[in-house]
């Protein structure tokens, strides 16, 4: 956009690839690596190295409850309440 500071989050957000969004979907409704695994027809190893580059894509450092306050406060999932 000119004339406005790119956020810089918006980029990496942007670099999530569909799956990885997905992930981070199910992840927001509470679901475990066993459970994803299932609804995403993947193994639960997949699922940890899906998880694994979505936190160096997003830069997080505190693991699944960080991805999550993350994901929340850029609009990736939608509050249940």
């Amino acid at each position: 956009g000119v004339g406005r500071a790119e956020d810089p989050e918006a980029a990496k957000i942007a670099s999530l690839t569909p799956t990885e969004r997905a992930l981070i979907t199910y992840l927001g409704k509470g679901l475990d690596n066993r459970q994803i695994a299932g609804e995403m027809h993947m193994d639960e190893s997949t699922v940890r190295n899906n998880l694994t580059r979505i936190y160096d894509k997003l830069e997080i450092k505190g693991g699944r409850l960080a991805l999550l306050v993350y994901a929340y406060q850029h609009g990736l999932v939608k509050s249940s309440t």
